[in-house]
């Protein structure tokens, strides 16, 4: 049976001044192309492109975790979408 090479590569981020903290992530190879991929469309640094990733994730699972606290209460309310909830507040 064959087996399976898998290629890591190991990103270092480094930060000076106001970031003090370094992170060391392993990435596939395929993860590690799609990372200078985006790098190379957005003009931006590998750091600043996974900062930004990060930050995006941190306010996508804020949102998510506010939508499943105040979901049963806007139901409770008679809010089934936000489409109801948005005509409630044009009034």
């Amino acid at each position: 049976m064959p087996k399976l090479a898998l290629r890591v590569i190991c990103l270092t981020l480094s930060y000076t001044e106001r970031m003090q903290n370094l992170l060391t992530v392993r990435l596939s190879a395929t993860e590690s192309q799609s990372l200078d991929w985006m790098c190379e469309i957005s003009g931006k640094s590998r750091s600043e492109v996974v900062r930004e990733s990060l930050r995006s994730h941190r306010l996508s699972q804020s949102l998510r975790q506010s939508q499943a606290l105040l979901a049963p209460i806007a139901r409770s309310a008679g809010w089934l979408t936000e489409d109801e909830l948005l005509s409630e507040i044009d009034r």
